[in-house]
């Protein structure tokens, strides 16, 4: 394939490289052995990782390198990328976001038609699960930016954070800020839960006191925490740009997640199939903590203390 013709978005057709190819591998050691072939075949260039180094990221040509086992495994986890990768960079309800879709049910398929015959009214039970939905985003915060004209922070020329008092971390939807004066820490915290709850776009500006009403730990409880949380409206999401003027710019990628669940296309899915499942049942909302207990359910292994519940509605 590397010397083929291939016609980009823009209309260009050119010859394909080493690096317009990418192997999406589900382990660690077998990503490197994959590597170790490809370079030894002259083809060190060819990106190879597991799912999660290609988060966000496309390719013209993307192969998928599955692995089996010579035992019966009692749980297996496939994990298809693509619907979460194309949202992000073209948006939800896009053409490439429905051509995702459309490949994760082929997957679907082929994962079904391997399973031996009758093995869903025997012992096999599928479960078809995502962890969140998506909004489509047209505008991108950039929190940063405000810190630094505040005097909060400083950065080099290519936007590296040199030094700080406060700095915000994205987590699209909504993200953190953490005040890393500790002798300041209070007023800080004060002042700019006002001056950022003026940003555009965003909608809610929240302190520790409010993390328990959030269903979030407080920083005594989970050090990963920052001092304040932000969500974006809808259409908003946030960036970590610290360089600049302007607070608003375009998005890094056109669908985000991140938001309270209050919003409806942050849903997720959840459909089972199989030994022990109930045929035919419609499920209210459910959590997706509680996905995990339903599994071990099936698989007859008691969980410890754990925040979720069965979803017995779901079994036979």
């Amino acid at each position: 394939m590397r010397g083929g013709s291939w016609t980009g978005r823009d209309g260009v057709t050119r010859p394909l490289e080493g690096t317009d190819f990418m192997v999406v591998a589900p382990y660690n050691i077998q990503v490197r052995q994959l590597r170790q072939t490809l370079r030894a075949a002259g083809l060190a260039n060819v990106p190879v990782g597991t799912v999660d180094k290609f988060q966000g990221r496309e390719a013209p040509m993307v192969f998928d390198s599955m692995a089996t086992s010579r035992h019966a495994p009692d749980l297996i986890l496939v994990h298809f990328l693509c619907a979460d990768s194309f949202q992000h960079l073209h948006g939800p309800r896009s053409p490439e976001a429905y051509w995702a879709l459309e490949y994760v049910d082929h997957c679907v398929d082929r994962v079904l038609s391997a399973l031996p015959t009758g093995a869903l009214e025997r012992d096999t039970a599928v479960l078809v699960v995502s962890d969140h939905g998506f909004l489509p985003c047209d505008h991108e915060i950039r929190v940063n930016v405000r810190l630094r004209q505040l005097g909060l922070m400083k950065v080099d020329g290519e936007g590296r954070i040199t030094e700080s008092r406060a700095r915000f971390v994205t987590n699209h939807g909504a993200g953190y800020v953490y005040v890393l004066d500790p002798a300041d820490r209070a007023s800080l915290v004060h002042d700019l839960k006002s001056e950022l709850a003026a940003l555009e776009g965003v909608t809610g500006v929240w302190g520790v006191a409010d993390y328990a009403g959030l269903g979030l730990p407080s920083p005594d409880e989970n050090p990963m925490m920052g001092e304040l949380v932000l969500e974006a409206a809808e259409g908003y999401a946030f960036g970590d740009e610290a360089r600049g003027d302007d607070h608003l710019g375009p998005p890094r990628y056109r669908g985000n997640h991140g938001h309270r669940p209050g919003h409806l296309d942050n849903g997720a899915f959840f459909l089972a199939v199989g030994a022990g499942v109930r045929r035919s049942a419609e499920l209210g909302t459910i959590m997706s903590r509680d996905v995990a207990p339903t599994v071990a359910h099936l698989l007859e292994v008691k969980l410890g203390d754990v925040a979720g519940k069965l979803v017995a509605d779901a079994l036979a």
